[in-house]
């Protein structure tokens, strides 16, 4: 069965990159394995990823979520027939969890239920979840100069998303990494805490 390994944080975190050093580790190590993106990974994946992203788009919060779960769907279900030994995604239920049930929603009861409720029917669950941390001052830093519609959001709201990926929601196994060291210290960082758990 393929192992699913998913890198979360928030926009500037270096999660992408560290998703595909790590990738590019495992397989130096003969472990076959694959890489995708959150929203995205199959047609219709990348479909919702341009119309979430697109500055242009205007979505209420709870379609924008269901969105997210959609191309979510859509990526496991490819997980779950897959063949390779581990599977890496850069970004997963926790970004939903922290960008969607508590940035908009600040962590609303009927929402986590329905958070809870529509994940229990994906076809795989992550095994580990490394959160890339880093401060929101470092965001600022890090800043690109294209942000897509989702990165331009507001302090307050980044606030929140932090606040999600401090109290990720039971049955998400997860390692708290800093993200605020070099990109070879995580990935060191990231690489221990797998082989604490591996061998």
């Amino acid at each position: 069965m393929t192992e699913l390994i998913v890198f979360e944080g928030i926009d500037g975190s270096g999660k992408s990159t560290q998703a595909r050093l790590f990738k590019e580790r495992l397989e130096h190590l003969g472990i076959n394995t694959a890489l995708d993106r959150e929203p995205g990974g199959t047609d219709v994946g990348e479909r919702i990823r341009n119309i979430l992203l697109n500055p242009e788009t205007d979505i209420e919060p709870y379609a924008e979520l269901q969105c997210m779960v959609a191309a979510r769907a859509q990526l496991y279900h490819k997980i779950s027939t897959s063949e390779k030994d581990v599977y890496v995604t850069d970004r997963g239920p926790l970004s939903t969890w922290s960008y969607q049930v508590h940035g908009h929603y600040n962590g609303d009861k009927k929402v986590i239920e329905d958070f809870q409720k529509v994940h229990d029917v994906l076809d795989v669950k992550p095994s580990m979840n490394y959160i890339i941390d880093i401060s929101l001052e470092t965001k600022q830093e890090r800043r690109p100069g294209d942000e897509d519609r989702i990165e331009q959001r507001k302090r307050d709201y980044y606030e929140r998303v932090i606040n999600g990926y401090h109290n990720p929601p039971q049955g998400y196994p997860h390692r708290r990494i800093n993200g605020e060291q070099s990109i070879d210290a995580v990935a060191q960082d990231v690489f221990k805490a797998f082989t604490a758990n591996h061998l």
